[in-house]
């Protein structure tokens, strides 16, 4: 049926838009994941097709009609993609209705390690460190209280922090999020974002791995003194990298638009997209980063 053959064709082609924005980085999974609750709406769209095309005598003039509406529907949901999305509100919020909310979690099992697993939205967002006996403390300033969820297993304290806002309405807010994590518990950092200006201060934090999933937007990141593995993936963004005198790097970039600057960090081109700082072999620590964008800068600098 021609309707059927329609409507798997405007199937196809939104998957390859989503395919293609969540290459680049443009949307992320947790984007991905909330758009899933309209499903329902191809089984609307598909009735339609089957309807319109079982009634039909004038073929031509249906067929049309089904395109028509198709590309409306298609409209509707990359729209639906874009405001959802991070860069609809980053660009062009403004703070109203924020609320602040302060918390803290304590180290009540007695965990060796811990993971932070954070989907923010989008907004500003600092990490630091901290001395005492709490895991993580946290002052967050957003339109609604986040949903925190942790639990403990093989000794590692799972902590996942998830970001309520829901803009699909169009109401202009934004989140800033402040978080120190312990300084005596080695960590692993998974941050999902969207459009955000991110801080991260990790030269007193045992941070052993490192995993920013972002749209856009500005990070600044000063390297732990510790061995670690960084990936950091991106649609669009400027990245500024500061090094402690005795931390080197190895860099693997990834991006036909992205640029590397490295002046005054004693980091030099060792192969193709590849960088190395210089006696890397006499470092105290060595981080391995890795960054794949679709468009923007790396800029290394000593500390």
């Amino acid at each position: 049926m021609k309707g059927t053959r329609i409507f798997l064709g405007i199937v196809v082609i939104l998957i390859g838009v989503l395919w293609l924005l969540s290459n680049f980085n443009l949307i992320t999974v947790f984007t991905l994941t909330r758009l899933w609750r309209y499903w329902p709406l191809f089984l609307i769209l598909w009735g339609l097709l089957l309807l319109l095309d079982k009634n039909s005598s004038h073929r031509t003039g249906w067929l049309e009609l089904f395109f028509l509406l198709g590309a409306i529907i298609l409209v509707i949901i990359v729209g639906i993609v874009v405001i959802f999305s991070p860069w609809f509100s980053y660009f062009s919020h403004e703070e109203r209705h924020a609320l602040t909310f302060n918390n803290t979690i304590d180290n009540i099992y007695t965990a060796e390690r811990m993971r932070l697993v954070l989907n923010l939205h989008s907004g500003d967002f600092r990490l630091h460190a901290h001395s005492g006996e709490h895991l993580v403390k946290m002052q967050i300033q957003a339109p609604r209280e986040p949903k925190i969820t942790h639990k403990e297993k093989n000794n590692l304290a799972e902590i996942t922090i998830e970001d309520q806002q829901q803009t699909l309405k169009v109401n202009k807010n934004v989140s800033r999020w402040d978080f120190s994590l312990s300084k005596d518990l080695p960590a692993e950092i998974i941050l999902h974002t969207g459009a955000t200006n991110a801080n991260l201060d990790l030269t007193e934090l045992e941070v052993e791995k490192l995993e920013v999933h972002t749209g856009a937007g500005d990070l600044t990141v000063k390297l732990p003194q510790v061995n670690s593995e960084f990936e950091i993936h991106s649609g669009a963004a400027n990245l500024l990298i500061y090094i402690p005198h005795n931390v080197g790097v190895r860099l693997k970039a990834d991006g036909a638009l992205l640029s590397v600057d490295g002046k005054n960090s004693r980091v030099v081109s060792v192969g193709d997209r590849m960088y190395e700082s210089s006696e890397l072999e006499e470092k105290e620590a060595i981080i391995d980063l890795y960054v794949a964008a679709a468009a923007g800068r790396i800029s290394l600098r000593s500390l």
